[in-house]
C-alpha cells in the first residue's frame, strides 16, 4: 500500500478506515491490525517524502483521527492481548504437569492471586471450527475433562477473555 500524494492518502484514507473498524467489529483482529499498520508505514513513508510542511501535518492529523477512534483503540488494546496471550502460550516456566501422554495437562499458580492458570496441548486432527468450539465453550470444561467437577464461565469482559471457574 503505498500513496503518491496527500490527496491520494485522503482519497483512499476514509475506506481503509471504515474497513479497519470493520474488520475489528466483525472480529478480525489480525486482518483489521495488518490493515492498520499497512496504513501506518504508508502514512509515515508519505510523511517522509512530503516537503509541504502543511500537507505534511495534515496527514498526520488524519491519520491521528484513526488512531482515536473507539474502535481503533479497542482493536489496538485487543491485539496487544492477543500479543501478550501468544507470547504467554510459548512460555513454560512455571507450570507443573498433571498429565502427559497423547495430550499434556498443566497448570500454574499466578503470582499475587489465587488463580490458577490451566494449560492443555495436543495434537488435534479435526475440522478448526470444532476446535474453537471446544476452546469457546469453557462452561463444558468438566463434561469432558475427566478430572474436572464442574466449570463455568465467572466473566467474560471482552471477547478474547473469559474467567472461568472450574474444580
Amino acid at each position: 500500500m503505498d500513496f503518491a500524494s496527500y490527496t491520494d492518502f485522503e482519497t483512499h484514507f476514509s475506506e481503509y478506515f471504515t474497513q479497519c473498524v470493520a474488520l475489528r467489529d466483525d472480529a478480525k483482529l489480525m486482518q483489521a491490525k495488518r490493515l492498520y499498520d499497512n496504513v501506518s508505514q504508508a502514512q509515515a513513508t508519505l510523511v517522509k517524502c512530503t516537503q509541504d510542511p502543511e500537507e505534511r501535518a495534515r496527514i498526520e492529523s488524519q491519520f491521528a483521527k484513526l488512531s482515536e477512534h473507539a474502535s481503533v483503540r479497542r482493536m489496538l488494546k485487543d491485539m496487544e492481548y492477543v500479543d501478550r496471550l501468544l507470547t504467554e502460550l510459548d512460555d513454560e516456566e512455571g507450570w507443573t504437569l498433571l498429565h502427559g501422554g497423547k495430550y499434556t495437562v498443566k497448570y500454574r499458580k499466578e503470582d499475587y492471586t489465587v488463580i490458577h492458570s490451566l494449560k492443555i496441548e495436543a495434537v488435534l486432527d479435526a475440522p478448526l471450527l470444532n476446535i474453537l468450539v471446544l476452546v469457546y465453550e469453557s462452561d463444558l470444561y468438566s463434561s469432558f475433562i475427566p478430572f474436572l467437577k464442574f466449570s463455568n464461565i465467572g466473566y467474560q469482559p471482552g471477547m478474547l477473555s473469559k474467567i472461568v471457574h472450574c474444580a
